[in-house]
């Protein structure tokens, strides 16, 4: 919840003007202790917390929103359940259904606090998709790899690539965004963690692997990083590769990517196009298959709405982590990727777990 030291003075003063703010709403709630009022005083202490938060958000090199979905997570994940028990326990004294009410609701809080902070970030799943290709000849299983995002790689990043592995995909292909740090040192060490990490694995796939570059990939020294990973750049001029004698693949550089694209068919074979932000999927791309990373699937969704924030211009429903059918005849894929937003962003994800996306494409059958 705090990822960066810089942002601890923030959330020292933020938690002071949160103590403040309890300690004058508990002595009103004190004046009649009963069940509508703890509401009240809980609605009115999330609210006013999360003015404070913003009035502390911090000013660090980021997007804005990011600093503000921080703050408020300071207010909703730490203050709220704080002042919860403090209400449950004045309840106790003479309201014990109240109580339990207030007391269940913050239990709740702590239980979508530890879920959002701990226990998803750090449990991927396996989305396996299986898709018609009759332009294939033969089977081809893909692992597609988006939005690692990491700033220490460790642990977790290694358990993703050994379940890259063990599904035996024929090509792995990168959807951008693997290393996120903004301190030069940390990203050179943090790139030659990764390194170690996919020479262990040993991670070898018969038809390569490919990369494209996300908004993370943004010093020129990144291609130089790949080396010894076996991981190959796409990028013009020769952003089209022949991976096997019936698939094109079309890589798409960060730029290309970002908005409506305009794209033929380079030849009559099976053709997919990588890209890391999946707004070229709104032009007109002749392709059997589109491959996107970037929207991390809002990490934050909430049933009947979607992601929260997607940072693309695609509908909603397709950045949640989805398998689109654009026409009869292409197919976009978003991945909800499989690490988190650095920097000052909260270090969260909310029923929305990271995924490894393995795709099946199948031939028609003849």
């Amino acid at each position: 919840m705090f990822p960066l030291p810089e942002v601890w003075p923030n959330a020292f003063l933020h938690a002071f003007l949160c103590v403040v703010l309890g300690i004058v709403l508990a002595r009103w709630f004190a004046l009649r202790p009963d069940g509508p009022r703890a509401a009240a005083a809980m609605l009115l202490f999330i609210f006013a917390g999360l003015g404070v938060g913003v009035l502390t958000s911090p000013s660090l090199p980021g997007s804005a929103e990011f600093a503000l979905m921080l703050a408020s997570c300071w207010t909703l994940g730490l203050a709220a359940p704080a002042f919860g028990m403090a209400l449950t326990r004045m309840l106790a004294r003479r309201r014990h259904r109240a109580a339990w009410g207030m007391g269940t609701f913050t239990g709740l809080v702590v239980l979508a606090t530890l879920d959002a902070f701990v226990l998803e970030p750090n449990t991927f799943e396996v989305h396996r998709v299986t898709l018609p290709a009759p332009r294939l000849t033969a089977p081809l299983r893909i692992a597609l790899v988006a939005d690692l995002q990491t700033d220490d790689p460790g642990g977790y990043d290694r358990r993703v690539f050994e379940a890259v592995r063990a599904e035996a995909p024929d090509l792995v292909l990168y959807a951008g965004d693997l290393i996120q740090a903004y301190d030069d040192e940390q990203y050179a060490v943090a790139w030659e963690e990764l390194r170690s990490i996919l020479a262990d694995v040993g991670l070898q796939p018969p038809l390569g692997a490919y990369v494209v570059n996300g908004d993370s990939e943004w010093r020129p020294s990144w291609v130089y990083e790949l080396r010894g990973t076996g991981i190959q750049m796409l990028a013009p001029p020769t952003d089209n590769v022949l991976v096997r004698s019936d698939v094109t693949l079309t890589g798409l550089p960060l730029g290309r990517s970002k908005a409506p694209l305009d794209l033929p068919r380079p030849s009559d074979r099976y053709h997919i196009v990588l890209g890391h932000r999946p707004d070229f999927a709104l032009g007109s791309v002749d392709a059997d298959l589109l491959l996107a990373g970037h929207t991390h699937g809002g990490q934050v969704q909430i049933p009947g709405f979607g992601p929260l924030v997607t940072l693309s211009n695609i509908p909603r429903a397709w950045a949640a982590g989805t398998v689109v059918s654009l026409d009869d005849d292409t197919t976009l894929v978003v991945s909800r990727g499989l690490g988190m937003e650095r920097g000052v962003a909260p270090r969260l994800r909310f029923l929305c777990r990271p995924e490894l996306v393995i795709l099946d494409l199948v031939p028609a059958q003849t």
